[in-house]
C-alpha cells in the first residue's frame, strides 16, 4: 500500500490549507527562503526564461509569493496558483502577473498554453504528484520546461532515519536527526501547529520519506517529459558550516561530494529538477 492511502486526498487538501495558514506570517523567514536559494532560483528562472523567449509562467503552490518575485524580471506574464486563498492575499498582485485559487491537478490554463511551469518546495505537500505533473506538461507548449526546487531526497531521510537507531552520534549528525525526527514537535513548540497537522500537510516527506530520484525521473519520462535533470543540494553538515562560518568550506565540500554521485547520494537532503516538453513534428 503507497503512503497517500493512509489519508484521504480531500483531508491532505485540507490539511495542507490550514497549516499554511499558520505559517503566514513567519513563511518568508523559514531557512527555504535564504539567499542561496533565492540566487540559485534566480539563475535557473533566467536560464528557462531565455529558452523560452521569456514567455509565460505558471508557478505551482506559490504561496506568499517567494517564486513570484524571482521570477518577475525574466517573464513577461506570470500565473501564480495555489489553493489557500490567504496566502494569494500576501502574494499580491502587478503589472504581468495573475493569482488563481486553484490545485494542482486542475489547472485553470488551456493545453499548450505556458511557456514554463515551476514550484518551489510543494511536490511533497501532494497527496499524488503525478496527477500535477500531467496537468504541467498539458498546459506547457511543445519545448516548454518544468522546474519543482527545493524537494526532500528519500534516500536522505533513509539514512537519518538509520543513524536514529545509533548512540553517541557526532553533535552534527545528532542535530539532524533531532531536526528530522521531531520536526513536528519542533513544529509545534515553535508555530503552535498540531503534530498530526504537520504529518498530513508534508505527507510525502514525513510519511512517505521523500521521494527517491529514480522514481521522480521515470514518473516525468513516463509522462511524455524529455531532458530530465535531477540535481543534489544540501549536504549533511552544511548548516553547521554556515552557522560557524566556515561558508569558504561548503563550495568545496559540495563540489567533492558531486563529483562522488551517487556514491554521496544519500548525503543531500534536497534536490531541483527541470524537464523539457518535447516539441511536436
Amino acid at each position: 500500500m503507497s503512503a497517500r492511502h493512509a489519508i484521504s486526498k480531500t483531508e491532505s487538501w485540507k490539511a495542507n490549507i490550514e497549516y499554511h495558514e499558520k505559517l503566514l506570517d513567519s513563511y518568508d523567514k523559514l531557512p527555504h527562503f535564504n539567499k542561496e536559494s533565492v540566487d540559485r532560483v534566480k539563475s535557473i528562472l533566467r536560464q528557462l526564461a531565455s529558452r523560452n523567449k521569456n514567455g509565460q509562467l505558471v508557478d505551482i503552490g506559490c504561496g506568499t509569493g517567494f517564486m513570484l518575485r524571482i521570477a518577475r524580471p525574466f517573464f513577461k506574464k506570470i500565473h501564480g496558483v495555489d489553493i489557500c486563498r490567504q496566502a494569494l492575499k500576501h502574494a499580491g498582485a502587478g503589472d504581468g502577473m495573475s493569482l488563481w485559487q486553484c490545485s494542482g491537478e486542475h489547472l485553470c490554463f488551456s493545453d499548450n498554453s505556458v511557456d514554463a511551469v515551476a514550484g518551489f518546495s510543494v511536490l511533497h505537500h501532494l497527496y499524488d504528484i503525478e496527477p500535477t505533473l500531467r496537468e504541467a506538461y498539458r498546459i506547457l507548449k511543445p519545448g516548454g520546461y518544468v522546474y519543482f526546487d527545493d524537494e526532500p531526497n528519500g534516500e536522505y531521510f533513509e539514512m537519518i532515519h538509520k543513524l536514529s537507531l545509533q548512540k553517541d552520534l557526532p553533535e552534527i549528525h545528532a542535530n539532524e536527526v533531532e531536526s528530522i525526527i521531531n520536526v513536528e514537535q519542533l513544529l509545534c513548540e515553535r508555530d503552535g501547529i498540531e503534530p498530526e497537522l504537520v504529518r498530513m500537510a508534508e505527507f510525502q516527506k514525513l510519511v512517505g520519506g521523500g521521494f527517491k530520484k529514480e522514481s521522480i525521473v521515470a514518473q516525468l519520462e513516463k509522462i511524455g517529459f524529455i531532458e530530465v535533470n535531477l540535481q543534489f543540494r544540501w549536504f549533511l553538515g552544511q548548516r553547521a558550516l554556515q552557522q560557524s562560518g566556515e561558508r569558504n568550506s561548503i563550495g568545496i565540500i559540495e563540489k567533492y561530494l558531486l563529483s562522488m554521485l551517487p556514491v554521496t547520494e544519500p548525503l543531500f537532503k534536497y534536490f531541483w529538477v527541470t524537464a523539457r516538453k518535447e516539441e511536436s513534428n
